[in-house]
């Protein structure tokens, strides 16, 4: 592919090559040759960087993690609505994340399929984003005032997941709008507080 222009930043090189090469074929199916040939600049340059292709993958999954984290919060900011349609606009939010072109699943989901399962460190940087992820939403359930956040959190999250890895497998997005249908059946049974008690109050009237 030729020598890129010396005035680029060969660590964000190799980290730009690095993120597209493992999220779309995979880290062991991404050799080191390839890489180089492919980001255009030496092995020494790689190991003075980096110091192996190990804490390459680890600064590639920081970096990736941490970007979607601040489009998916952005995103969360923004959802219309309010209640249980707001919660329910996540997996809008998925969807329109699966309909990219560039969308290979979870790098980190796949970094841990294709390593030893027993080696925590990838597993480790796995569940701390997936903690992330919750955190947003129980976030955003405790703004539209649901009930017991932390245990429907961790159930949206799970769909989350399962819709993730579903729509990695099949090529589609048909997954975010299944698992939204679930999402809602779980948010009618837990009323808002603040809407309970308006309900209450009327009542009462």
């Amino acid at each position: 592919m030729g020598r890129r222009p010396r005035d680029e930043d060969p660590r964000e090189i190799l980290l730009d090559t690095a993120t597209r090469l493992f999220c779309r074929d995979g880290v062991n199916c991404t050799g080191l040759n390839r890489l180089l040939a492919e980001a255009g600049v030496a092995r020494k340059t790689l190991y003075e960087q980096f110091g192996s292709k190990q804490n390459l993958l680890k600064e590639v999954l920081e970096r990736d993690g941490h970007r979607w984290m601040e489009w998916f919060e952005s995103r969360l900011d923004a959802l219309p609505g309010t209640g249980a349609d707001r919660v329910a606009g996540v997996f809008d939010i998925l969807e329109d994340w699966f309909l990219h072109e560039e969308f290979y699943g979870c790098p980190f989901v796949n970094t841990v399929a294709e390593h030893d399962k027993r080696a925590d460190e990838y597993r480790r940087m796995a569940l701390n984003h997936r903690d992330s992820i919750r955190r947003a939403i129980i976030r955003l359930l405790r703004d539209e005032g649901f009930p017991r956040p932390e245990e429907l959190g961790e159930q949206l999250t799970i769909l989350v997941d399962g819709a993730t890895v579903t729509a990695m497998v099949t090529r589609t997005a048909s997954a975010a709008r299944e698992t939204r249908a679930i999402a809602e059946v779980l948010l009618r049974s837990q009323q808002p507080v603040r809407q309970t008690c308006g309900a209450e109050h009327h009542g009462t009237a």
